[in-house]
């Protein structure tokens, strides 16, 4: 990984708090974003936007191969 994309990856979720924050966005969503790459994270309540933005990046993340679901 390259420099660039390390401090990209490292700062993006605190900027995207910080835009978040600025534009008003509720609570729950600001801290799903600041908390997105809290990967060891453990909740003691059911799951929450935290957990389906961890899970969506994760998917995001996992090679395509076009097969799609029939």
């Amino acid at each position: 990984m390259s420099a660039l994309s390390e401090l990209v990856a490292d700062w993006h979720p605190s900027i995207g708090k910080a835009v978040l924050e600025n534009w008003g966005f509720v609570e729950e969503i600001v801290d799903a974003v600041a908390n997105q790459s809290d990967y060891d994270r453990v909740s003691k309540h059911a799951p929450d936007l935290t957990d389906i933005l961890i899970a969506a990046i994760g998917l995001a993340a996992v090679p395509q191969d076009g097969g799609g679901c029939p």
